[in-house]
């Protein structure tokens, strides 16, 4: 029974991912003010003395390491 949500949670990632690092790209990068969720967990990363949001952003970094800067 959770495979359904699973499938359409998986499809979104994917799409997410599709949209952010090949359909927007060049305006990501042209735009820095658009906040992407890999550019807000960054920031929030760079403010926060919490061990867990650097593990955080150091673990996304390496699984999307193509990913929006």
């Amino acid at each position: 029974m959770f495979l359904v949500p699973l499938a359409a949670y998986i499809m979104w990632q994917l799409l997410y991912l599709l949209i952010v690092n090949v359909l927007c790209r060049k305006r990501l990068l042209r735009d820095p003010e658009v906040m992407t969720s890999y550019r807000e967990l960054s920031r929030k990363a760079k403010k926060a003395n919490n061990v867990w949001w650097h593990c955080k952003c150091i673990l996304l970094f390496f699984f999307f390491h193509a990913s929006i800067p």
